[in-house]
């Protein structure tokens, strides 16, 4: 029987593995924050390219 914990999740067959929530949350928001930052600058790129070709 696997304890019941707010800071961990236990997986495996027999449980006997278990992850940090806290550390599968930060790494989420970290993954989610490095995308948000490389679609604003690729937007500002894109968006340079467009005015550079019109002038």
């Amino acid at each position: 029987m696997c304890p019941n914990t707010d800071i961990r999740w236990y997986w495996g067959k027999t449980r006997e593995f278990r992850t940090s929530k806290r550390l599968v949350y930060g790494l989420v928001g970290t993954v989610l924050a490095l995308l948000l930052v490389l679609v604003i600058v690729l937007t500002v790129l894109l968006g340079r390219s467009q005015r550079s070709r019109r002038s």
